[in-house]
């Protein structure tokens, strides 16, 4: 609905249900409002916000807010605004819990330009967000205003803009959805005697001429593009009161007529009848609609008759002949932009005027919104911190886990962020479009914790070898990922400890998660065509066994995700030696004290020890040196104390210096002291060990485990 309706048709409402002239004008000054308050009314030139009581929220983006973005993609700060906006105060969620609702009845699959989408767990969520007139929600909102709000003329003028968009809206989502927004080409304008007209569209992006019914959006390439936000596939079609037209809505598998005359009419006689429960304090019950008298009717469904986008001047030359108490009405004033603006920067009495209160009603009104949804297992307002996300570790068989990115180049200026196996667990958030417990086969987003990363934090396979991280529904199927239990013996849901697959919803022929060792020595993020299981752990590392001289089989992890594994034999002039390289399975070492080789006791920090490997191959030739050499090599015990001696040190003693399993720590070399880090490099053939100077670097910190049994 424009203008003409949200002022000229809710001030003759307030009108007929007894408010006065200047009541009126404040209700409808407010159902406006809601079309107005963008961001450039909430703050000043400089960017501070007017008022600081609390935070104010838009009630309305404008074209060059939305296109400022890219057409494809946004962030997700830019994503939870614009829900923020359209869903609560335009598009009012109804699609649930009624008798009334619509069934999805589209494509359950479709291929597009450069990715492909499916009907899955989420879409069946998101459809609940369809636009439907007399929903649990409308009756909830109405009788918010009854109970706690009916001296809040701003609040209720606020809420009649949204219940009439309940009718202009119906069908549509506040969402950015192809699958709910979308419509057929073909759409036909019927006219009152009968003879029908094919819509000639002009597809424009950005709009144009929002008040030319022909302009609308084209069809873009991603399924979640900003084309499909509402009624933009449709124009303006929705909100002009005279038309009645036939389009084929992507969601049903049948076309529907829409009658805007019969909805506008409801919408006008069901705003009296709420304003009137709000002026009574009377309970609101949904699909009820004032009667109105004969001649009033006929009034109203003249000015609504009239084939003009913009209808304002037929109000103001009709609202005349309405009558109320036997007396004419009396048209409003011009209604201005600024006006409320202007009367709170001038007053000195800053939270008794309209802007201030009307700013105030609109908080409250999306925290409503925002508390229903949820009560209905809808969190689409919620983000990434309410009921429907699970935080956990990923760890892979080979006990390596997903941890920290490495920033890398990609294509020409711009880089991406590729997270890599590593010894010490990142915890990622698993978003999915519901509450209640996390189950086999819930479809779900993945976003990293790391802050360095910014709004470029959902994990997505693309055609790129290695997986990274990027805005928020970037490509949504691309960042789909779903979650399977391997062992459904027990039931399916999905706990701390349980083991997985990650299945990539885009890759069909090559879905699951997987690790790969990359040519730096690290290893990345893949999706391969084989099921590969990871361990899900929550809460601190999983440790605290005690690490002990000489009777522990230690295991080392690198940085990588890696573990000091078997040994090579190659060909060192003279002879050969034994390197030890990292591998995805761990080979045990023995820790011996130096000052006491047979102490039992638990390692400590600061302890002299020397590294004897348990792999038998090597025979007498199993104490780890750091020699001249790039690479290390195992060699016979006391060969060189010092070149084969080491300090262990224990990276956080916080709670105490006894070395346990899940530690971090970092190795010294006794005799390299500008470089005596123990650490992992990458030769040409593969990663060994070696001694650096830099006792931070990924590469230097190692993660002690003992294997049991």
């Amino acid at each position: 609905m424009n203008i003409d309706f949200h002022y000229y048709a809710t001030y003759t409402a307030a009108r007929i249900a007894g408010y006065s002239f200047s009541e009126a004008q404040t209700i409808a000054h407010a159902a406006q409002y809601v079309d107005e308050s963008d961001r450039s009314l909430l703050q000043n030139d400089d960017g501070h916000p007017h008022i600081g009581d609390f935070e104010m929220v838009p009630t309305v983006q404008t074209n060059a807010e939305m296109v400022k973005y890219n057409t494809i993609a946004w962030s997700g700060t830019h994503l939870d605004e614009t829900m923020s906006v359209w869903i609560p105060f335009h598009f009012l969620p109804g699609n649930y819990g009624h008798d009334h609702t619509v069934d999805y009845t589209g494509p359950m699959e479709d291929h597009g330009w450069t990715n492909h989408w499916v009907f899955n767990r989420e879409s069946e969520q998101k459809f609940k967000l369809i636009c439907l007139p007399n929903s649990l929600l409308l009756g909830e909102m109405i009788n918010n205003v009854v109970e706690a709000h009916a001296d809040n003329l701003q609040m209720l003028g606020l809420r009649m803009h949204i219940l009439c968009d309940t009718w202009a809206h119906c069908y549509y989502a506040g969402i950015p959805a192809w699958f709910m927004n979308n419509a057929g080409e073909t759409v036909m304008d019927i006219h009152p005697d009968g003879s029908e007209h094919e819509v000639a569209w002009t597809r424009v992006w950005p709009l144009g001429d929002l008040f030319n019914p022909e302009i609308a959006t084209p069809a873009l390439p991603a399924y979640n593009s900003y084309a499909y936000q509402g009624h933009g596939r449709m124009g303006h079609l929705p909100d002009y009161p005279y038309m009645r037209y036939r389009y084929q809505p992507q969601w049903s598998g049948e076309p529907v007529i829409k009658d805007n005359r019969d909805f506008f009419m409801k919408a006008f006689k069901q705003m009296v009848q709420a304003m009137t429960c709000v002026r009574n304090r009377a309970p609101f019950t949904v699909e009820t609609y004032a009667p109105l008298d004969s001649a009033t009717e006929q009034v109203i469904r003249e000015i609504l008759d009239t084939r003009e986008p913009d209808q304002c001047e037929a109000w103001r030359k009709n609202i005349g002949r309405i009558l109320v108490d036997g007396q004419a009405l009396k048209v409003p004033e011009t209604f201005e932009r600024m006006q409320w603006l202007n009367e709170y920067l001038a007053s000195s009495d800053k939270t008794g005027t309209s802007y201030y209160r009307f700013n105030r009603a609109a908080v409250d009104h999306l925290g409503l919104v925002h508390g229903h949804l949820e009560s209905q297992g809808l969190f689409f307002l919620s983000g990434d911190e309410g009921p429907n996300t699970v935080s956990m570790r990923f760890r892979n068989r080979d006990g390596a886990c997903i941890g920290k990115m490495s920033e890398s180049a990609y294509g020409i200026g711009s880089s991406q962020y590729y997270p890599r196996m590593s010894n010490i667990g990142l915890t990622h958030k698993m978003i999915k479009p519901d509450g209640g417990p996390l189950r086999s086969g819930a479809v779900t987003e993945i976003k990293t914790t790391e802050d360095t990363v910014g709004e470029y934090a959902f994990l997505g396979a693309w055609e790129t070898p290695a997986l990274y991280y990027y805005t928020k529904d970037y490509s949504v199927n691309k960042q789909r990922w779903i979650i399977e239990k391997s062992d459904l013996s027990e039931d399916d849901v999905i706990r701390p400890g349980d083991r997985v697959y990650v299945k990539n919803q885009n890759f069909t022929d090559k879905p699951y998660l997987a690790a790969y060792q990359y040519g730096d020595g690290y290893q990345y993020l893949t999706t391969i065509a084989t099921q590969v299981e990871w361990d899900l752990e929550e809460g601190p590392m999983p440790g605290g066994v005690p690490v002990q001289y000489r009777t522990s089989d230690v295991i080392l992890q690198g940085g990588n995700g890696q573990f000091i594994g078997a040994m090579q034999e190659e060909s060192l002039f003279p002879s050969t030696q034994y390197f030890p390289k990292m591998r995805t399975a761990a080979i045990t070492v023995s820790l011996i004290h130096t000052d006491n080789e047979d102490s039992r006791d638990v390692a400590r920090h600061g302890a002299s020890i020397k590294i004897k490997t348990n792999e038998s191959a090597t025979g007498n030739y199993c104490f780890l040196g750091a020699w001249s050499t790039p690479s290390l090599y195992y060699y016979t015990k006391d060969y060189d104390t010092s070149k084969q001696g080491w300090t262990l040190e224990k990276i956080n003693l916080e709670d105490g210096e006894e070395i346990r399993a899940g530690d971090r720590v970092r190795i010294k070399n006794h005799h390299y002291t500008d470089k005596p880090y123990l650490a992992w490099h990458r030769t040409a053939d593969d990663n060994y060990l070696t001694t650096i100077a830099d006792g931070n670097s990924d590469e230097a910190i190692w993660v002690a485990g003992v294997k049991m049994g």
